[in-house]
């Protein structure tokens, strides 16, 4: 679920959010997990930041995973350190992508009454599993979609409005109050186009968004399937 997303450059975001940019970052137009990437930490509320987007760990088996999404309606109890903690952040992304389960194609949506889809997430001080190298990196949390991501897929992220990030990124906010965000955003305000492929590879940041086809034009995607 939402292994990809586009962010438009360091200056474009804090002019936006009236924030302090130390980064001066170019777009990113084919945003990955491991890329690191814009985001607003509570820590921190008037300062662009990049952290890397996932949480490396190692299980059980000794496999190395990576946690990229995190289910809201678990958040609570299994990431209580990070809530306890207040290390909540907002990812400031221009849109996320999921693709067709069948036919690979990316499809891209968007918040469309706001100039940026901003997305609830976590972020903590992790080690790197293969090297030891410490580093702040971030996850998002998803929710059941609303009926215009769910022809795509069964899970999408956590996406705020204005009201909803003044309330996550205020220290002082409830549990209570934190739970009530976690629902899917008004597809009347979201926006749903079909990319290139060429966006499919991660290795390719050179991705130049152009050519957007609307879903109209081709059958319903197979629904894919993340948890």
């Amino acid at each position: 679920m939402c292994s990809r997303q586009i962010f438009a450059s360091s200056e474009k975001i804090a002019s936006a959010f009236d924030l302090v940019d130390e980064a001066h970052q170019d777009e990113i137009t084919n945003g990955a997990p491991t890329d690191a990437t814009p985001i607003i930490t509570l820590q921190a509320p008037k300062k662009l930041q990049y952290f890397r987007w996932g949480f490396p760990w190692v299980d059980k088996d000794g496999k190395h995973i990576l946690t990229t999404c995190i289910r809201s309606d678990t958040s609570t109890k299994k990431f209580s350190n990070l809530f306890k903690n207040k290390n909540r952040c907002l990812s400031i992304s221009v849109g996320f992508l999921e693709f067709a389960k069948q036919t690979k194609d990316p499809y891209y949506f968007v918040a469309t009454d706001q100039p940026f889809t901003v997305i609830a997430a976590l972020w903590d001080f992790t080690l790197e599993p293969k090297t030891g190298a410490s580093e702040n990196r971030y996850s998002i949390l998803t929710v059941t979609p609303n009926e215009l991501v769910a022809k795509t897929h069964d899970r999408m992220p956590v996406i705020l409005n204005k009201e909803a990030q003044a309330i996550w990124m205020n220290p002082d906010s409830t549990l209570e109050e934190l739970e009530a965000l976690f629902v899917a955003y008004n597809q009347v305000h979201m926006e749903v186009k079909i990319m290139s492929k060429k966006i499919n590879n991660s290795r390719n940041k050179n991705f130049k968004i152009d050519k957007l086809i609307d879903p109209k034009d081709k059958p319903n995607p197979e629904q894919g399937s993340l948890f």
